[in-house]
């Protein structure tokens, strides 16, 4: 009798802990829905694609480790940036006007300078697509796309296409070497307000 019992017990035991799990879970599901920073943008020099507005909605920035890997991977190659941006977690999407597909970015982190807030973005999508341009197989197909907010809140974002990507130590990201120099794909960046409801 005393054994049915524990039997009982333990088996109760076990399915509140798998309904603590479960709704865990569930949290943590709803947490990874949730937009924590929105922008758009409109497109230039891209093409067909110019002119269109743009949205991207992040879940959350990128960790200090999810970053560290993608910097020991760039620095093995891009190929190797490419792996480990398609083995990293969804952070939000990229948006175009009219298109029900979002484009995944893998990699999202924010700093300060001198010249107003930096945020870098990576893509595991190579964004020549947008100007009809069709990757070889064997090209490493990922895109960083860098903006710029200065204080009149209006921000210009680059992409890495045709650019040099470098690792910037000091603010600890990957980033384009020569931002001045880099042709403007996105105009009119805006940091959009979030509400909760989301």
């Amino acid at each position: 009798m005393q054994c049915h019992v524990r039997l009982k017990h333990l088996a109760v035991g076990c399915a509140l802990l798998a309904a603590l799990v479960v709704s865990q879970a569930g949290v943590q599901a709803q947490a990874a829905d949730k937009t924590t920073a929105r922008y758009t943008a409109t497109t230039a020099n891209l093409g067909a694609a110019s002119g269109e507005t743009i949205t991207i909605e992040l879940s959350r920035w990128s960790t200090d480790a999810e970053r560290n890997i993608a910097a020991t991977a760039f620095d093995a190659g891009e190929a190797r940036l490419l792996e480990a941006l398609h083995e990293a977690p969804s952070l939000g999407y990229i948006w175009r006007s009219g298109s029900g597909l979002g484009i995944f970015v893998r990699y999202a982190h924010k700093y300060t300078a001198a010249d107003g807030e930096h945020v870098v973005l990576i893509t595991d999508s190579d964004l020549r697509t947008w100007k009809g341009v069709i990757t070889e197989p064997t090209e490493p197909s990922f895109t960083l796309i860098e903006i710029v907010t200065g204080s009149s809140g209006d921000g210009t974002g680059k992409l890495s296409l045709g650019n040099t990507i470098v690792q910037d130590a000091a603010n600890q990201t990957l980033r384009l070497e020569d931002y001045a120099a880099a042709q403007v794909s996105f105009r009119m960046v805006k940091h959009q307000p979030v509400t909760a409801e989301r």
